[in-house]
């Protein structure tokens, strides 16, 4: 049977057939410190906020989906990585923090309580699928000829996805063996 399982919001992620294995888990409820937003971080890009929780104290102060994280506490965002960027406001302030984003072209501060949540306990699906790749390219040599190369092959695509607000929303895509 052939299913469609997740795409972005630009439509590059996605799947088509049955997955080549599959498997649900549940997350226990904790208690974090927390605004109430997610961010996306590549590695070419600055965090983008994709998710910013219903009631939070960052909806409640202006942030909104498609934010471009700029500084937090006055430091510089730049190229850092995801757990990098999360100690940026994890442990300077522990009441708020200072948020400078990028809307719009404009950038825009923010000041957000950091407020205790629970977590509840949270159910996560994985799928795992075989994709094809390939590649094609032409080189030309130094009499002008041209010649023409392709390479493919198989790589395995593992999806995981987390039930946020009732929708099941791709939270991480792993690609294992892609050329």
């Amino acid at each position: 049977m052939s299913t469609w399982v997740g795409s972005d919001d630009n439509s590059l992620i996605e799947s088509w057939g049955s997955p080549d294995s599959s498997f649900t888990w549940t997350s226990p409820s904790k208690e974090v410190n927390k605004c109430g937003f997610k961010f996306q971080k590549t590695s070419s890009t600055s965090p983008k906020i994709f998710w910013v929780e219903k009631n939070s104290p960052a909806q409640d102060a202006g942030l909104k989906k498609g934010d471009i994280l700029i500084s937090i506490n006055s430091t510089e965002v730049g190229d850092r990585n995801r757990r990098n960027i999360n100690k940026l406001y994890d442990k300077k302030n522990p009441e708020s923090c200072n948020f400078v984003v990028k809307r719009n072209n404009e950038l825009t501060e923010f000041n957000i309580p950091v407020k205790n949540f629970i977590i509840p306990e949270r159910e996560y699906k994985t799928f795992t699928y075989m994709d094809g790749w390939s590649k094609s390219w032409t080189t030309i040599s130094p009499s002008n000829e041209t010649t023409s190369h392709s390479a493919s092959g198989m790589c395995k695509k593992i999806m995981k996805f987390a039930k946020l607000d009732n929708q099941w929303l791709i939270v991480q895509v792993d690609f294992k063996g892609c050329g």
